[in-house]
């Protein structure tokens, strides 16, 4: 169970994600329905991935104003039954400094067969 105070901190961070959408919404027309399908179709073709994964695949999407707002579509791609949690990992970017990172579970995978 979270305490106040990790509670405070995720609703915070949900509340800048949602702001972060909207911005990106404002500057790029449906940027974030446009995110959320990108999210979907990296859903289909893998099992586990990180939002960096999906980042990294989107690359004809324009990068939101604030890297946030993809929280915002990770928190929606979990709602729609797209994804669940699976386990904390480490992020791959060198920047990221192996900061925790959610991994996804797919709901929607292909199978290979």
């Amino acid at each position: 169970m979270l305490n106040e105070g990790t509670q405070l901190g995720f609703d915070l961070a949900q509340a800048g994600a949602a702001r972060a959408a909207e911005h990106a919404d404002h500057q790029h027309a449906d940027w974030s329905d446009l995110a959320l399908q990108a999210f979907r179709d990296h859903a289909v073709s893998h099992t586990q991935f990180s939002t960096e994964d999906v980042i990294a695949s989107a690359v004809k999407l324009p990068p939101p104003p604030d890297k946030r707002a993809w929280g915002q579509v990770a928190i929606k791609a979990r709602r729609l039954g797209i994804c669940v949690k699976s386990h904390i990992g480490t992020s791959k970017l060198p920047h990221a400094h192996g900061r925790w990172i959610t991994v996804w579970a797919s709901n929607i995978a292909r199978s290979a067969a």
